[in-house]
Order: C-alpha cells, then structure tokens, then sequence
C-alpha cells in the first residue's frame, strides 16, 4: 500500500509498503481523507519536538470501515467513520481519574506512533466514531473542531473573542470549533433564561444567535 512518510525534516516522499498484519480485535479502514493539521507541518519542518523520523503524519481522518469484527457498537462493513488519533494506557494517575485526554503514555497518532496518510489503517473499535449524517469531508473536521470545544469547556471562556484568540494560537479550524461550542452553549444559557422568563410572565430580548 501506499503512505506519506517524513524521512527528516524538509523531506517527504510517497512510498510503497507492505500492510500492517491485521489484528482480529481491531477494524481495518480504507483511507478516504486526510486533513493536514499545524502539527503535521511542524513534524515536516522538524519544529515538532515530540516526533522522532522518519514519520507518517496524519490525525484528522475521514475513513470507510473494510472489516470490522463482531461488536455491540454498531460498527459495520461499508461505514464511514472517524476515530481518536490518541491512545491511553488506562495505569497511570491522569488514566485512574479518568483524564484519560492527559495519559502520561500517550501515542499520538502522527507523533509517537505512524498516522494514517497511508492506504488502509487498524484502529481499535472503541477509537471509532461513525457519524452516518457528516459526509467525508465534514469527517476529516470532527477532530479540530473538537479541540476547540474541549478548550472553551475546559477553560469556561466567556466573551466574543475567545474563538478569535483561539485561532491566534491554534489556527482555524480548532478556533471555528471553539467559536461553535461557545455559540451552542450561550445558545443553551438563553433557552434557559427564555424558559424561566417565560415562566415568569416575561421575555428575554437578548438573543445571541442573532448577528
């Protein structure tokens, strides 16, 4: 099959490899997009200390399932999906609290371990995500944009900019994610304040989906 690899930095070729043996507890996708992220150019211009070379980059996938074994998922043959680019060990404290987001033995799909700018991948079925009404592009931006709202939940930012600041450090598509989340979530604030308004025989003027 063919991969992207990173022998150093500044240097990158297509090759042809043999297929990884397929593991009979995982599922084996066929490749159909891939976005390139800031870490991805930083692992090319050799700026990304956590990467050793060479490297297959890729993390933001839009894949179609080959062969899936028998699960209670719903994960089926013919599926598109996406995954989580990031592994846990479920040992150490961060795993125990259930952070498993912050594991200390982390392999990142693209930075520890080879990513997925190849033909075909193996993911475990509980690193899988299928999202029947997302088309293959809107795959690829699930996790971007989930940086984003992971930031504003974490962070509990507040105000216009945050979005704006966002993209400043981490570009675009995270930025657009936390613009988002921050949206849905005064959105949610203002069905509750309308509620109780109206319980009260009153009506909220404020309303922050307008422009």
């Amino acid at each position: 099959m063919r991969a992207l690899v990173i022998d150093r930095p500044g240097e990158a070729r297509v090759i042809d490899m043999e297929s990884p043996p397929a593991d009979p507890l995982e599922a084996t996708m066929h490749i159909r997009r891939i976005g390139l992220c800031g870490t991805d150019l930083s692992t090319y211009l050799g700026k990304n200390p956590l990467v050793t070379y060479p490297r297959i980059p890729g993390h933001e996938v839009a894949a179609t399932i080959e062969r899936v074994p028998a699960n209670d998922l719903g994960l089926v043959e013919g599926m598109n999906v996406t995954m989580s680019p990031y592994t846990s060990c479920g040992r150490c404290t961060a795993c125990r609290q259930g952070r498993v987001n912050a594991c200390r033995s982390n392999q990142t799909l693209g930075v520890q371990r080879d990513g997925a700018l190849m033909d075909r991948i193996s993911m475990p079925l509980a690193k899988l995500y299928a999202a029947a009404p997302l088309s293959i592009e809107e795959l690829c931006l699930v996790e971007p944009l989930t940086v984003g709202c992971h930031a504003v939940a974490r962070g509990r930012f507040r105000g216009r900019y945050c979005g704006y600041l966002w993209m400043r450090r981490r570009g675009p598509r995270c930025g657009l994610g936390s613009r988002i989340s921050r949206r849905v979530r005064d959105r949610n604030r203002y069905r509750r304040k309308e509620t109780r308004h109206r319980a009260e025989g009153r009506r909220s003027l404020w309303d922050p989906l307008r422009p």
